[in-house]
């Protein structure tokens, strides 16, 4: 009996079938077109306290808010109609960029988690950014909106979660043991993939071009926007 089964640990691993599976069809577009390079080994610093100080645990600031807007951004980036189907979609059923530009709309589910995860931020300082326009509710909109934050990243966190182990120190004085929440990790370089999304977005021009064209499908209204214009004086229509 080796040391793992007498300790009740079982080391898991993927075969090459498996990882096959757990792979995303929806990267397939993105890792022709974006130079991730080599996974960079990384040792990760995440104190229970803010130490050494990072800007994005920072208390509520502009100089904070543009460190997370920075890396938060969620673009509109343009794909093929082949690229669509490549991620089990109907293209005839998606957004289309004007007919002279040949693509359809999308953005990366990454950046929309890393916003999502802005938002949840904003809403553990609720007083800083909430109740000084809204008092003690928001309305339908921001609710359903952190709502939505938090599904999609227990999402992505069950469908894709981390493998990697914690460790646990001594502190004096301490009963219990604390959690090492320090680990080496091999990263992707984020910073990459915002460089490729700024120098394939469309401008907001670009995004004022966007309208329906004949034939276009179209989703049913749900009643829950409809109440949403009502509370914040919206026609739904630009």
């Amino acid at each position: 009996m080796d040391g793992a089964t007498k300790s009740g640990y079982i080391p898991m691993k993927l075969d090459d079938e498996q990882d096959e599976q757990v792979r995303s069809p929806s990267v397939a577009p993105l890792l022709d077109n974006i130079d991730l390079g080599e996974p960079v080994a990384r040792y990760e610093i995440n104190e229970l306290f803010n130490r050494p100080y990072t800007i994005y645990r920072g208390a509520p600031s502009d100089e904070v808010d543009a460190a997370w807007d920075a890396i938060a951004e969620v673009g509109i980036v343009l794909i093929s109609g082949e690229d669509v189907r490549g991620l089990g979609k109907d293209p005839s059923r998606t957004v289309k960029a004007p007919p002279e530009w040949d693509a359809h709309l999308a953005q990366i589910d990454g950046q929309h988690q890393i916003h999502c995860l802005n938002v949840l931020r904003k809403w553990g300082h609720y007083d800083y950014y909430f109740r000084p326009k809204f008092g003690d509710d928001p309305g339908l909109l921001h609710n359903s909106h952190r709502d939505h934050c938090v599904m999609l990243l227990l999402q992505t966190l069950t469908c894709q979660p981390s493998l990697d182990l914690i460790t646990h120190n001594w502190v004096e004085t301490q009963q219990y043991p604390v959690p090492d929440f320090n680990m080496n990790r091999k990263c992707k370089s984020h910073d990459r993939i915002i460089d490729w999304q700024r120098s394939n977005m469309i401008t907001m021009d670009q995004w004022d071009e966007i309208r329906p064209q004949p034939g276009d499908f179209f989703l049913p209204l749900w009643p829950e926007l409809v109440e949403i214009n009502k509370q914040n004086g919206w026609n739904g229509t630009r």
